[in-house]
């Protein structure tokens, strides 16, 4: 059994924190995912006077969920590729 000093106690917690970080920012990408989706279809995408993208809000939520999910992607073909 390892002896736990302080100073491992601390990055025991820490390690605990950033999967947790983790998992809250895949919930977030989820839930953004979802709301662009049912927006789009809502509003339409690109062309109607009023569509989804022609929004600064909702084309910074966009920007967020693309770039959210090219991020989560590449966090599991590395986890793949790994094991």
């Amino acid at each position: 059994m390892p002896i736990l000093t302080p100073n491992s106690y601390w990055l025991i917690d820490v390690a605990a924190c950033v999967v947790l970080q983790e998992q809250i920012e895949y919930v977030f990408l989820v839930i953004f995912t979802l709301e662009s989706i049912i927006k789009i279809i809502a509003y339409g995408f690109v062309l109607h006077p009023y569509a989804y993208l022609r929004s600064g809000w909702n084309l910074l939520d966009f920007t967020i969920v693309v770039v959210g999910s090219v991020t989560a992607r590449g966090d599991m073909q590395r986890a793949f590729s790994a094991s």
